[in-house]
């Protein structure tokens, strides 16, 4: 019993700073992850309001606005899917440049996600007024 309290603690403690040991590069890449993920967890809304616009019935007057929400709500998924289409880990031995590399990619995925934030928000805005 001993003995296997002991190897428990063990490789708890040897888990656990491996997990603190994360090099600069780890912590960025995920740090893009995070912003990816937290991005995506928004896709759900993205669909609901361009459901929910598609089936709204609009005056004349509303239909430009309608159509403008529903454009931005296509291009703010269609922006997440082509960065989703393009990003890849970088396979360089040279910190410097995968460092490089994923902050350009934290920038645009950082984007990515107000532009999903504001089409929801404006559809949204609509929406619950609507």
């Amino acid at each position: 019993m001993r003995t296997t309290v002991f190897l428990f603690i063990f490789f708890s403690i040897s888990i656990a700073c491996r997990e603190a040991k994360k090099s600069s590069v780890d912590l960025l890449f995920d740090q893009v992850m995070k912003e990816h993920d937290d991005a995506m967890a928004l896709m759900t809304d993205i669909y609901t309001y361009t459901k929910q616009l598609a089936d709204t019935t609009l005056s004349v007057s509303d239909l430009n606005q309608v159509k403008q929400y529903q454009s931005d709500l296509s291009q703010a998924e269609e922006a997440m899917m082509d960065w989703m289409a393009q990003f890849k880990k970088p396979n360089s031995q040279d910190e410097q440049v995968i460092t490089d590399y994923l902050n350009q990619q934290y920038k645009s995925i950082s984007d990515i996600h107000q532009q999903m934030i504001r089409a929801i928000n404006q559809a949204k805005s609509y929406a619950t007024n609507n």
